[in-house]
């Protein structure tokens, strides 16, 4: 396990740190472990990389970087022992010893005991920690938590519009009156098809059928498997009943109504808890 390890550190050490800048205005804190958490495939790990920049501007050394996204397969055994992370980076980078370790954990969930480990490390290693996970499995509730208050939670979002186009490489000064057409034009886009990065650049038909994975994995995984829920078919009318509502007032009550006349065994209480944990997901927005 531990050449693995610096294979796999040495591997993020070297990659290109590349990213378009997300607007995120927050100071954060020099003394919270900054987790970052929001809807599936809204660039949480390009914001890692954008952070890790801003550092280094500020004059910090990549070799003060320890990144490590454990969806790797090489890490096939989700519980060792997780000092031998530290073990291998430095024996990478033996200068860093004298300096602050900085961590970049992606997907830390799926590390067995992760909160301990992790809430271990900031009080006897470093303060410099961040993490992301998969938010059907690390709800920002949950981390808050999991890590008794030592965190600073940044909640990302896709795309603003004022992002959207940055990634579409226009400038938003000096607009001439074909750039206006041009973001005009953008708009009704982004209306379309939202603002998640991975989709900016593809063709519409590629967008409809990337967007149609993220829905079906966040009723398969995040809510099926997470909640427990096996009422597929009810949960798919479900959301179709919402989806039908965006932008009206929705009755929690209406539904539950509507769902009894139709025969289906659903009590309110979990109609409520079902609402909530779509809302948990992302899926949806309450406003």
């Amino acid at each position: 396990m531990l050449n693995k390890l610096k294979k796999i550190i040495y591997e993020g050490y070297n990659k290109e740190i590349v990213f378009i800048r997300r607007d995120i205005t927050k100071i954060l804190p020099k003394d919270k472990i900054i987790t970052i958490t929001g809807p599936r495939r809204s660039g949480k790990t390009f914001l890692m990389y954008q952070i890790m920049d801003d550092l280094i501007k500020k004059g910090y050394d990549r070799e003060q970087f320890l990144y490590i996204n454990f969806e790797d397969e090489r890490i096939s055994d989700k519980k060792f022992d997780y000092d031998l992370i530290f073990q291998a980076f430095y024996e990478l980078f033996p200068e860093s010893a004298e300096k602050e370790i900085i961590l970049f954990f992606d997907e830390i969930q799926l590390l067995e005991n992760w909160e301990r480990f992790v809430r271990r490390v900031y009080d006897s290693k470093t303060k410099k920690i961040y993490l992301t996970g998969s938010n059907s499995q690390m709800l920002s509730s949950d981390i808050a938590t999991a890590l008794r208050g030592r965190n600073y939670n940044i909640e990302l979002f896709p795309l603003s519009f004022n992002e959207f186009k940055r990634f579409k490489g226009v400038n938003n000064k000096n607009i001439s009156s074909k750039e206006k057409a041009i973001i005009d034009n953008l708009f009704q886009e982004y209306l379309v098809y939202g603002g998640y990065p991975e989709i900016v650049n593809y063709d519409n038909t590629l967008k409809i059928e990337i967007l149609q994975n993220y829905f079906n994995v966040m009723i398969y995984r995040d809510i099926a498997e997470r909640f427990e829920y096996s009422q597929l078919e009810q949960l798919k009318y479900i959301l179709k009943k919402l989806i039908s509502t965006v932008s009206s007032e929705f009755s929690i009550n209406k539904l539950y109504n509507e769902l009894k006349s139709q025969g289906a065994k659903l009590s309110k209480s979990i109609l409520y808890s079902l609402y909530d944990d779509i809302s948990n997901i992302y899926l949806f927005k309450q406003i």
